[in-house]
């Protein structure tokens, strides 16, 4: 319904505003992308590790946070993939694949 939608793009405005100290908006953004798909709690974690991580900066996703994390690397039974890669692979099939179909219309 209406109202579910609404709620459904309230909660993912107050997730993104609630990452901070990233080095870019398009950084915030992919971010924002993993922690809704693997939880903000995952994100964080992930951004820890990376800190943590000689040459790795936490305030970017692509070549940093994006190969840090904390997630299972172990194939799960019924996905064929870690939650490590489903998380991944949806930062990345949103911003390459998905997010230059819909710059084609303008909107």
């Amino acid at each position: 319904s209406r109202l579910q939608l609404r709620a459904v793009v309230l909660k993912d405005r107050d997730l993104c505003a609630s990452i901070r100290n990233a080095a870019t908006e398009k950084d915030r953004m992919q971010m924002c992308m993993a922690a809704y798909n693997g939880g903000f709690g995952g994100l964080s974690n992930d951004r820890l590790a990376c800190r943590a991580k000689p040459g790795c900066d936490h305030t970017r996703w692509f070549g940093h946070v994006e190969h840090t994390s904390m997630k299972s690397k172990l194939r799960m039974k019924g996905y064929g993939r870690s939650p490590f890669e489903i998380n991944r692979e949806y930062v990345h099939t949103i911003e390459h694949i998905r997010r230059p179909r819909y710059a084609l219309l303008n909107i």
